[in-house]
C-alpha cells in the first residue's frame, strides 16, 4: 500500500512542472543540485553547431576534503570531475527525446578534456523511447524521467 501511495505522490508532483516554463524546470534542477553540495561552474552553453549543455557543476564542495586533494595538485582543474546536464521540459511522451542525449553527445565531440564528466538528461516526459535509451547507453549518458525527477525532488528536497 506504502509503494501505491508514493507512487501516486509522485505522479501528482510530476504534474506540476508542466505548469512551469522550461527555465523553471532548469532552474529546480540547478537547484537541486546546489543545495545537495554541488558547485554550479556554468549554465546555457553551447557550441553554435547543435551541442547544448544547460548545467554543469562541479561534483565536490568548495572547501571541502575532496577539493582540498585536488588542490594539491598543479593540474586538479584538468581532473576535477564534471556533470553535465540537459534539462527538457516535455509532457506525456516526448516524440524527439533522443534531442537532449544528441546535444550533450555534440559537447562531448566538440571538446577535449581530461576531466572525469557525467552527462545526465532531465527529461519531464512519462519514460524515454527505447531508441533514446540505446542512443544514451551508447554515449554514457545517464537518462532521467519525470517520475525519477520527482522522485530525485522529493527524498533530496529543495533545502
Amino acid at each position: 500500500a506504502v509503494s501505491k501511495q508514493n507512487e501516486a505522490y509522485l505522479k501528482s508532483i510530476v504534474d506540476i512542472p508542466n505548469k512551469w516554463s522550461p527555465s523553471d524546470v532548469a532552474k529546480i534542477a540547478e537547484t537541486l543540485f546546489v543545495t545537495n553540495g554541488y558547485t554550479l561552474l556554468g549554465r546555457n552553453l553551447w557550441d553554435g553547431e547543435g551541442g547544448d549543455k544547460d548545467l554543469v557543476f562541479g561534483s565536490h564542495i568548495e572547501n571541502s576534503l575532496v577539493n582540498a586533494i585536488y588542490g594539491f595538485d598543479d593540474n586538479s582543474a584538468i581532473f576535477s570531475p564534471e556533470i553535465r546536464v540537459q534539462v527538457k521540459k516535455k509532457y506525456g511522451d516526448d516524440q524527439n527525446d533522443v534531442e537532449g542525449i544528441q546535444q550533450l553527445v555534440k559537447m562531448m565531440a566538440n571538446e577535449n578534456s581530461n576531466r572525469s564528466i557525467t552527462n545526465l538528461v532531465i527529461n519531464t516526459q512519462n519514460e524515454f523511447s527505447e531508441e533514446a535509451k540505446r542512443l544514451a547507453k551508447a554515449n554514457d549518458v545517464l537518462l532521467v524521467n519525470g517520475m525519477q525527477f520527482a522522485s530525485l525532488v522529493a527524498k533530496f528536497g529543495m533545502k
